[in-house]
């Protein structure tokens, strides 16, 4: 006799799958960004907003709120070689 639907399943249908695809996603995305693309300015670019935007999001996560408790200004085309 078959059992309820649901009743041994905890998570809905597909997302192990879902779940696998973006694994399989994000790992194939870091290793072209770390070899192939390493030495691209788009991926330089993105190094440095990593790396300079790392204090911000720590006080946020921490309850700090942006332009209340803290300030941290992105310029237009900042990062653009045309701007």
């Amino acid at each position: 006799m078959a059992e309820p639907a649901g009743k041994n399943n905890l998570l809905p249908p597909g997302l192990w799958t879902a779940l696998l695809v973006t694994a399989i996603v994000r790992a194939v995305t870091v290793t072209l960004l770390l070899t192939v693309f390493w030495g691209t300015p788009a991926v330089s670019h993105l190094v440095q907003d990593i790396r300079t935007w790392r204090d911000f999001f720590a006080e946020t996560q921490a309850g700090a709120i942006p332009y209340v408790n803290l300030t941290k200004e992105y310029r237009c085309w900042a990062g653009s070689s045309t701007g």
